[in-house]
């Protein structure tokens, strides 16, 4: 299997950890008898050619040895497959040499197209559509495969890489939208998905219903995916679209916070989705940057448990939601949780992004005049992390000069102040 192994200079090459004379003694290990043998030099060589990505001068010259221990190795041809597919996806100088490398190799593999293990047979068409130009001439290949295959998974994988390789749009269109109604909704998400990928924005709406009822008859989770960088997950398409993002949401995906991040714009839309999904920190964080940018006023009677919720940070969460949604009520649920948690609402951090103590001074960020409750509050009980709140309030800020002294470096700006 390893034949002319010792005729290539390996010291000249390299890999991750620097000169590659150690590969082909992992070579060797990697056709071992012994699983844990087999094992260990899988995972060095994964380490050492594919190494976060990024391929070598002797991940090219390793790729023959791989792909004849794939197909006449004692085992593991699956992970041996998935080397090459690291292979031929990798970044880095010698990406291309690499990849010519893969191609070279595939015509000897393709019987295992056929294999009767689904998996191998997905690996392989993963294998090929990461070969992206240098694998075109496989594409007959593909295109029989298809008209064989009967496993629905491998079938979605041969439509995904038809698509991102076959050059003839006319074809890759037609073959897609006959493929709308087939029985297999992850067929049906492979066809639409490749669909959106070229389809300008406005999204056409009657291509967004058919990936959202294929996504909703077989969900599957594409953030990580095996397939090169002209691939565009369906919900991450979707997001191109603000319309065709919130026709997503109202079907049940979650991509009611992303859609905030993304389109600004948006926030009310989004808001009923984001309340209902809200039930920790994270959640109620998000609802009230959401908020912050509406104006707000109306009651959100589905905060009550939140604000009752035996998690301290849950109810410190759902009070600044309240305060920046601007609920009714909501400069005494600040005063109540001053008095039950002030430690916490002094120190909880909310967000990654919010500073300590944020909930206290928001009442006077949002409400004006109208936090002087929470003022004088502050006023009588200074704490450091609530006294931006005077800032709003000088002349409550004045009685409390003595306190504010004490409590310098933090009271520094409101001292600056008066």
């Amino acid at each position: 299997m390893l034949e002319g192994i010792d005729d290539i200079d390996w010291a000249a090459l390299r890999h991750a950890y620097g000169p590659a004379d150690d590969v082909p003694g992992l070579l060797r290990a990697a056709g071992s008898a012994d699983a844990g043998v087999r094992d260990e030099a899988l995972d060095e060589l994964a380490s050492s050619l594919c190494h976060q990505g990024s391929v070598y001068s002797a991940t090219a010259a390793a790729v023959p040895f791989l792909a004849r221990l794939a197909l006449d190795g004692p085992g593991d041809r699956l992970r041996l497959l998935w080397l090459l597919h690291g292979a031929a996806a990798g970044s880095g100088r010698e990406y291309r040499r690499v990849r010519r490398a893969v191609a070279a190799a595939l015509p000897a593999l393709l019987g295992l197209a056929a294999d009767e293990d689904p998996s191998v047979r997905r690996a392989m068409v993963w294998i090929v559509a990461a070969g992206q130009e240098a694998s075109l001439p496989l594409l007959p290949l593909l295109r029989a495969r298809w008209e064989e295959e009967g496993d629905a998974g491998v079938r979605a994988d041969l439509v995904t890489a038809l698509g991102l390789l076959d050059v003839s749009a006319d074809g890759r269109d037609a073959r897609n939208r006959a493929l709308l109604s087939a029985p297999e909704p992850p067929v049906r998400t492979a066809a639409v998905t490749d669909l959106l990928r070229t389809e300008p924005v406005p999204l056409p709406a009657a291509l967004v219903e058919a990936a959202l009822d294929a996504h909703e008859a077989a969900p599957a989770d594409d953030d990580h995916h095996p397939w090169p960088d002209t691939y565009r997950p369906l919900l991450d398409r979707l997001m191109d679209d603000p319309d065709a993002a919130l026709r997503a949401v109202a079907r049940g995906l979650p991509l009611a916070g992303v859609l905030t991040e993304v389109w600004r714009d948006r926030e009310r839309d989004v808001l009923p989705w984001l309340a209902a999904a809200a039930v920790d920190t994270e959640g109620l964080c998000r609802v009230a940057r959401a908020g912050a940018a509406l104006p707000g006023g109306e009651p959100a009677p589905w905060l009550e448990p939140r604000l009752r919720s035996e998690d301290p940070d849950v109810r410190v969460a759902a009070t600044h939601a309240a305060l920046r949604l601007r609920v009714p009520g909501a400069v005494g649920l600040v005063l109540r949780l001053m008095d039950e948690l002030p430690e916490e609402a002094a120190t909880c951090r909310l967000t990654p992004l919010a500073a300590p103590g944020a909930v206290v001074p928001a009442a006077a960020e949002v409400f004006g005049a109208a936090a002087e409750p929470v003022a004088r509050r502050v006023a009588d009980r200074p704490r450091a992390e609530w006294l931006d709140v005077l800032l709003h309030f000088p002349a409550l800020a004045a009685g409390c000069v003595d306190e504010l002294v004490r409590l310098r470096p933090a009271s520094a700006g409101v001292l600056a102040s008066l």
